[in-house]
């Protein structure tokens, strides 16, 4: 009588047992069976196997499509005798007449054996790092009765692919490609085949990792040839720094509509098996054979040879009904018969595993990434900190980029630098550009630009004598110049501007996001920011350390001969902790319609403690400042914080019918011709004040002053005078400007220069004047 069950193939294991852990596990099966001892049989040297029977629970009124699924289905488990647990259990059916080629969740079965049970999706390693072999059990059972009741599909409304193991290798091409050109019947010779190229990514002693580069149509045929000769050329050569090896491949398919349903689990090791495959799905190799012997051009033996199979139903995850089942032959000039156009000997086939090109959709799935905007994200400097926070837009699917950067990647900027060796003295935008475009190669319209200039490009006139149409900006130069340059400019008045930098020898990240028209700017968010001294002690004992700091030498290395040629000591994963928290922030502002009114300063600080790190984050909100230009002096602008001019109101409508007055915190910038006001001091206590004059006393506030200075770091300190007219009027009296020529005479002969900054608040407006 012929066996039935593949365990009878098998003979009893009677080696002990010497895995503590797998005795274990046994005991415990045995008792969950209800068998005293186990009989193991002998999968192969370092393998038994159990053979069981398990009880499905079947659909009362029959399995679903006919399916012989039976309310008793042997099984086979097989352990691994040594690396138990590490090497996870497998469970097999034990029946030769099993329904194998109807059942999705079968694995590919090697050659001689059953199929594996695809038990669950995902790893089954973690899924049993915290299971029993009982549950094994337990998952086979429900695996069978989904089976027979046809729910085993992951969706029943389209097709489970064949589930592959055992693959040598990978194949990376995009299914809507190849999908394309079966459906056109796009054939590049008489047959049902398209010729493609391929890169051999893998190094030589590793087994071959295919990337289409394109599909060939007799045009381009010609170019592709002389890539397959320059790889062989670099193969020979031994001085070649980059072996590039191209193989042409096939992609064959049937012009017959007939779909098939049935599963292969066995699928062929040699030409032979491929043969009889092709056969069962209606696949004509008889023309690939001829082309391969008579007309082939690989000079490499390794030809990839993907089958398209139609399927009653759309593939799972994919855009059609054609499975694609990708192998590669191992072909070599004496396996051909050039007369007979036939492949002679039985060659061995190889099957692969499938990879889809990432996409910029895929990947903003991958990385839950809202869709961003249309518009262009200009970013300026592409150095260590730039070019990390641009890798995380680009992973995270955002590529309506421009990049700007004049300088070249150097050795040592290879320390902290988004960019490897292999970009060394490229153009660090142009080289970003290049990366990310590689990162969609599949993609024809990857949005990403870059241009080998500097900055303040971003602000260059065009030949119309317009301003590039810049919308949003991202400023990661840490460069004072180019924040002079950005804040001074008009033409960015609409656009969306954000600046990160990280100060404080790495312990403190900066990210600035100015408010909706460019109120809160750049310059007010800094100012407001070296205010905060007062509230956060953080603040202060940072602006304290970049005081003192300013006293001493840089800490610098050498990293070439030159005047330029020093770095900062900084390490690299300190760059990509800030760069980290930027790019979230950022990716959820790229991600708004627009701004909101109010500024923001995110703040990353990173503290080390017994060498352990620690790293807080935070957020300040500024709103609006109130921004007046000089009365006498337009070019001059005064930008004051709510809160100053809401007291400076109060302590007017207080006095009145008197004058009252005090002195501005803040500083002032001559290169943008801006003072910022950021707080004030009320008039001290020896002032004297009458209906029509004040005279603002001393009392105090020298040290007042000081300490404000002393504080911040030297960033804040006296900046002008103030004083109201309740009764008007809205302009200098004579005794005002007279004051302004004392201060003015004061003010020139300063070590470091004051402008003559007086404000005269009255009942209906508040004025500065500059001097």
């Amino acid at each position: 009588m012929a066996r039935k069950l593949f365990s009878h193939s098998l003979y009893r294991d009677k080696r002990p047992v010497t895995n503590p852990q797998l005795a274990e596990s046994l005991r415990g099966l045995a008792q969950y069976l209800g068998d005293k001892v186990l009989k193991p049989l002998a999968w192969d040297d370092d393998h038994i196997a159990i053979a069981m029977t398990v009880d499905v629970e079947l659909p009362p009124r029959g399995n679903y499509d006919g399916l012989d699924i039976r309310a008793q289905e042997p099984v086979l488990l097989v352990l691994n005798r040594t690396h138990y647990p590490t090497r996870t259990p497998a469970m097999y059916p034990d029946r030769l007449d099993f329904p194998k080629n109807e059942l999705a969740h079968l694995y590919v079965a090697v050659p001689g054996r059953p199929p594996g049970f695809c038990l669950v999706l995902g790893d089954f390693k973690e899924w049993y790092a915290n299971r029993r072999l009982s549950d094994v059990v337990i998952r086979t059972r429900n695996w069978l009765r989904d089976a027979a009741t046809g729910e085993l599909a992951v969706d029943g409304e389209q097709f489970d692919p064949v589930r592959l193991e055992g693959y040598r290798g990978s194949i990376v091409y995009p299914y809507d490609v190849l999908a394309g050109v079966v459906q056109a019947d796009a054939a590049y010779a008489s047959g049902h085949f398209a010729m493609a190229l391929f890169e051999n990514t893998a190094p030589l002693d590793a087994s071959p990792i295919f990337r289409l580069d394109q599909i060939l149509t007799h045009d381009t045929v010609e170019a592709a040839s002389q890539l397959l000769f320059q790889g062989l050329k670099d193969l020979l050569a031994t001085n070649s720094s980059r072996i590039r090896k191209y193989h042409l491949g096939y992609v064959v398919w049937s012009a017959d509509q007939t779909t098939y349903a049935a599963y292969t689990v066995d699928l062929p090791r040699n030409w032979s098996g491929l043969q009889a495959l092709c056969l069962a799905y209606g696949l004509d190799l008889a023309p690939l054979e001829q082309f391969l012997v008579q007309a082939d051009m690989n000079y490499l033996p390794h030809v990839p040879v993907i089958c398209a199979v139609r399927r009653p139903q759309q593939l799972i995850g994919f855009s059609a009904n054609l499975e694609f089942i990708n192998f590669y032959l191992t072909l070599n000039d004496a396996d051909k018969d050039q007369e007979t156009g036939l492949i002679v000997q039985d060659i061995p086939v190889q099957m692969q595993r499938h990879s889809e090109p990432l996409t910029r959709r895929k990947a903003r799935e991958i990385s839950a990434a809202p869709v961003p905007p249309d518009a262009y994200t200009w970013v300026a400097g592409c150095g260590a900190l730039g070019s990390k926070v641009v890798m995380h837009f680009a992973r995270n699917g955002y590529t309506n980029l421009v990049l700007l950067d004049p300088d070249r990647l150097s050795p040592h900027n290879l320390v902290r630098h988004a960019l490897i060796a292999e970009h060394e003295g490229m153009n660090k935008a142009l080289a970003l550009q290049q990366v990310i475009q590689q990162l969609y190669r599949y993609e024809g319209d990857a949005d990403v630009l870059a241009a080998s200039r500097p900055a303040d490009y971003v602000l260059t006139p065009q030949p119309n004598d317009k301003p590039l149409p810049v919308e949003r900006l991202l400023d990661f130069t840490a460069s004072e110049a180019f924040l002079h340059t950005l804040v001074g400019s008009n033409h960015l008045n609409q656009a969306i501007v954000s600046r990160g930098l990280i100060s404080d020898h790495g312990q403190l990240g900066i990210l600035s996001l100015e408010g909706s028209g460019r109120n809160p700017r750049l310059d007010d968010l800094q100012a407001l920011l070296y205010a905060e001294y007062a509230r956060q002690p953080a603040v202060a004992a940072w602006l304290a350390r970049e005081a003192a700091q300013a006293d001493k030498d840089s800490p610098l290395v050498s990293v070439g001969v030159g005047c330029n040629s020093e770095t900062t000591i900084l390490a690299d994963e300190v760059i990509s902790t800030h760069a980290a928290y930027f790019a979230q922030v950022l990716k959820h502002d790229a991600a708004s319609a627009g701004r909101a009114a109010h500024g923001q300063v995110f703040l990353s600080r990173l503290t080390t403690e017994a060498g352990y790190p620690s790293l807080a984050t935070d957020r300040l909100e500024v709103a609006p400042l109130h921004v007046l230009p000089a009365v006498n002096d337009p070019s001059w602008e005064v930008r004051l914080t709510a809160a100053v001019v809401q007291t400076v109101r109060e302590e007017l409508a207080k006095a009145d019918p008197h004058e009252t007055g005090g002195v501005f915190i803040g500083r002032a910038n001559f290169k943008t011709k801006t003072i910022h006001v950021v707080g004030l001091v009320l008039a001290p206590p020896d002032s004297y004040a009458d209906q029509v004059y004040f005279f603002r006393g001393i009392q105090d506030l020298p040290e007042s002053i000081n300490e404000v200075n002393r504080a911040s770091g030297g960033q804040l300190g006296y900046i002008g005078e103030w004083h109201t007219h309740p009764a008007g009027p809205e302009y200098m009296s004579t005794k005002d400007a007279d004051a302004v020529r004392k201060f003015k005479r004061e003010f020139e002969a300063l070590t470091s220069p004051l402008p003559v900054f007086l404000l005269i608040a009255t009942p209906t407006a508040v004025l500065p004047f500059v001097y």
